[in-house]
């Protein structure tokens, strides 16, 4: 049976989504002694490697909730929920806030990694936009890796210029396989090119201005943030690190003439 969950959030619903209301405790931050998951379902090595990356840190309970269920997420529990942390507070003057908490987990079934499909794509073939993802078909379902994965979808298109790029993922649950599968719309938009240099603000030392206008040899060329870093170090390479460090970048897109006018304040 497939299940499709229409969502353009998924990766809220998927990574760090904890699924029940926590407003209603406090949000005191505490330090986490002991952590121990109650889950009848859920193996002892499970539960314990969960306990130990979370041990020995400082969480509101809100947020450890949060990590609890994502790290369910990377183990496959596409559709784990968590109860509200129960803390019990140690009373220690030398440590404040040091607490033992117990979590009630649900983990629901495990899944792995379906396809991964991609719709709406023309500029980059199929196989280089799976590449991105740093998992394989038929592993573990990790929302990490595919957090991962969506994140270097975008810059793959962004560093081509395409600058608007909208990449929406519905989650497709096959419950008779317990397989997880990935449609991926991608609106690629239009691609940008550099526009035109401008300055604001004080030089750091005199002639700076004259020399990176000087200096502007983008405009034209496809639009890409590592084109304009190396640029700009280029430019910028017989400053000091402190003059170097008063500049700020600025992107003025131009959506109409698909250009990107480069601002240095």
């Amino acid at each position: 049976m497939r299940i499709v969950l229409f969502t353009s959030a998924f990766m809220v619903l998927a990574v760090c989504a904890v699924g029940q209301n926590l407003s209603s405790q406090s949000e005191t931050p505490v330090h986490v002694r002991r952590l121990t998951l109650v889950a009848s379902d859920l193996p002892a090595a499970n539960r314990q490697q969960i306990a130990s990356s979370l041990e020995g840190g400082t969480y509101a309970p809100t947020e450890l909730a949060k990590r609890i269920r994502r790290s369910l997420l990377d183990q496959g529990y596409f559709q784990a929920r968590t109860d509200d942390p129960r803390v019990s507070v140690i009373g220690n003057q030398d440590q404040e806030g040091l607490a033992d908490v117990s979590v009630e987990v649900e983990p629901g079934d495990r899944y792995d990694l379906g396809n991964l499909s991609f719709e709406g794509a023309s500029v980059f073939p199929q196989d280089v936009l799976r590449r991105q993802f740093p998992i394989d078909t038929g592993s573990l379902f990790n929302a990490t890796a595919i957090a991962k994965g969506l994140d270097n979808l975008k810059e793959l298109y962004v560093e081509s210029g395409y600058i608007d790029v909208a990449v929406i993922p519905t989650p497709i649950l096959e419950t008779r396989d317990h397989r997880l599968s990935l449609a991926i719309q991608i609106d690629e938009g239009k691609r940008y090119r550099f526009g035109r240099l401008a300055l604001t603000g004080l030089e750091p030392f005199a002639g700076a201005g004259r020399g990176l206008l000087a200096c502007w040899i983008l405009q034209g060329k496809q639009f890409s943030p590592k084109l304009l870093k190396s640029w700009l170090a280029r430019c910028t390479s017989g400053w000091s690190a402190a003059e170097v460090k008063q500049i700020r970048t600025v992107d003025r897109e131009d959506g109409d003439s698909a250009v990107v006018n480069v601002e240095l304040q």
